[in-house]
């Protein structure tokens, strides 16, 4: 039996906005999936950076606790290089013969004690910058852990909205 001229009229047209939203559909997945795919390098990128970071910060965390341990030996010889020379000091005034030998030595170790401080004044600067830097990596990689979070937040998002699409269909 032959279909009614309006009846496939109606099927036609049925079957055109079929098509349309089938079109609409698969152009809605294509850049879904497109976005998906960025997100993921997006987040591959960063989990590279943030390791990266954290290797550094390992590296400078090493540096910091080297710096402090050998602050603290260099901290530890300038007292008692400092002792040493308070006790060639008294030994001068008990010694009138021995002035000029024991004054020459104790100019060196004024000399060594005060390339000492220099040296840890240097190495504290160097300690307070590299400080200054790890807190900034530190900071770095917090936000950097953050945007990884927001990524998966919006990667698990968008892989429902996907899942919903393709049950729709």
């Amino acid at each position: 039996m032959p279909m009614h001229p309006k009846e496939k009229e109606f099927f036609e047209s049925q079957i055109e906005e079929l098509k349309t939203k089938l079109a609409e559909r698969d152009e809605i997945i294509k850049t879904m999936e497109s976005e998906l795919q960025n997100k993921i390098t997006e987040l591959i990128t960063l989990k590279e950076k943030v390791k990266s970071l954290e290797e550094e910060v390992k590296k400078q965390s090493k540096n910091i606790l080297e710096y402090s341990t050998e602050n603290a030996a260099l901290k530890t010889k300038i007292k008692e290089l400092e002792k040493s020379i308070k006790k060639k000091d008294r030994e001068l005034a008990d010694k009138e013969n021995k002035i000029k030998k024991l004054t020459q030595s104790v100019n060196d170790l004024k000399v060594e004690v005060k390339t000492m401080k220099r040296y840890i004044k240097d190495k504290n600067k160097e300690l307070e910058e590299k400080t200054k830097l790890l807190i900034e990596r530190e900071s770095e990689l917090k936000i950097s852990k953050e945007k990884i979070s927001n990524l998966e937040k919006v990667k698990e998002e968008l892989i429902k909205k996907l899942e919903k699409l393709e049950k729709l269909l």
